[in-house]
């Protein structure tokens, strides 16, 4: 009887709150849209993920304005060419997980930072 209300509950806070179920693939785990950002984890070290940020910046035209990093997250805040501001962020979970997070436009454009994100796992190895 334990297992049906365990499964019993786990459904009712599925449907109450709105969860997505997306595919996950072999080097991205878990994707969330929460607050009007987009955040996925890749395995891989924090420099793997930001040169992979890097290049699919560059083939989405999005041109940086500002970057900073310190040991406990990188950040770059750039603009594509129709003035939409994007921010993204890199916080290291472990030697060999990143978290990426995508926040596109101030209230967060969900499906814009999924392209972003999709151009991303392009790029990272």
């Amino acid at each position: 009887m334990k297992p049906f209300f365990t499964l019993l509950g786990a459904a009712i806070l599925l449907s109450s709150f709105g969860c997505a179920v997306m595919p996950v693939y072999p080097e991205m785990t878990g994707v969330s849209f929460h607050h009007g950002e987009l955040a996925a984890r890749f395995a891989g070290s924090l420099f793997e993920v930001a040169e992979g940020v890097r290049k699919a910046s560059h083939r989405l035209q999005l041109a940086p304005v500002r970057e900073s990093s310190d040991p406990v997250q990188a950040r770059m805040v750039t603009y594509d060419p129709h003035g939409t501001r994007v921010v993204i962020r890199l916080i290291p979970v472990t030697d060999q997980m990143t978290e990426i997070r995508i926040q596109a436009d101030v209230l967060g454009d969900e499906g814009y930072s999924r392209r972003i994100l999709k151009e991303v796992q392009k790029h990272v190895p």
